[in-house]
């Protein structure tokens, strides 16, 4: 099971969030960038809250078509939909209904980011969710997370959340981090909080909640062996039982 030096150290100084901990997040929304983001990154958290009766929502901003371009039999809508079809499945395993899934149909692989002309047009897409949905917790995913569509979004809901005037307490979730990070990826004490929460508990629930991405498991786009595919490697990194978060001081 893949377990590096850096995640070693995140852990040592790391405190731990607790169940009792969850209970004051109040209505938590996660920020996917990708169908499948939110069942590896927070997959355990989702359940947990879920277990003790907490409202969740999530947000998918990308639509997914782009992990196997070269598909001649699904089209790119019709890969848009099976990922939207998959992350419903993946919600309902978490014991989220499919009336708190919101999908944004960004295009994949191209979201929005600060450079973008779309860029506060996509802002303000997102903004207008979340003053409806009014969170407490949100989760978006990690600032240095080494995909550029993780750091768009980081992007987008920063400049989402100057729209909100309930500023909401804000969580980031690390995923091609423990894959690509760097040395100066990795978050320092003094910059940000680290938090582990222990998932036990929620692990096989996690487990079906990705293995609901099937696409992505290789078990759906046959005619693109070049896609992209979850490779066993990559999914270790998903098999501890604990999530580990990040926030700013």
């Amino acid at each position: 099971m893949t377990f590096g030096i850096k995640r070693m150290g995140l852990l040592s100084r790391a405190l731990r969030l607790t169940e009792r901990d969850l209970e004051h997040f109040g209505k938590t929304v996660i920020i996917a960038p990708h169908p499948d983001d939110e069942s590896l990154g927070c997959g355990g958290l989702v359940s947990m809250l879920r277990r003790l009766g907490l409202n969740v929502e999530c947000i998918f901003v990308s639509d997914g078509s782009m992990s196997h371009p070269s598909s001649v039999e699904f089209s790119a809508e019709r890969r848009a939909e099976v990922r939207r079809q998959e992350a419903l499945n993946a919600l309902a395993e978490l014991n989220v209904s499919a009336g708190h899934g919101v999908f944004l149909d960004f295009p994949d692989g191209a979201v929005p980011n600060s450079a973008s002309a779309a860029f506060e047009d996509s802002a303000k897409t997102l903004a207008n969710h979340l003053l409806q949905m009014k969170p407490d917790t949100i989760f978006i995913p990690y600032q240095h997370d080494p995909h550029r569509d993780h750091e768009a979004v980081w992007q987008l809901a920063q400049r989402s959340l100057t729209e909100v005037k309930k500023c909401p307490r804000i969580f980031e979730y690390p995923v091609w981090l423990w894959e690509l990070g760097r040395e100066e990826d990795y978050p320092s004490d003094s910059d940000m909080t680290c938090w582990r929460l222990d998932i036990g508990t929620e692990l096989e629930t996690k487990r079906k909640a990705i293995a609901a991405h099937r696409s992505q498991l290789g078990q759906v786009f046959f005619d693109d062996p070049a896609g992209f595919v979850l490779r066993p490697d990559l999914l270790a990194h998903f098999e501890h039982p604990f999530e580990i978060f990040f926030e700013t001081k």
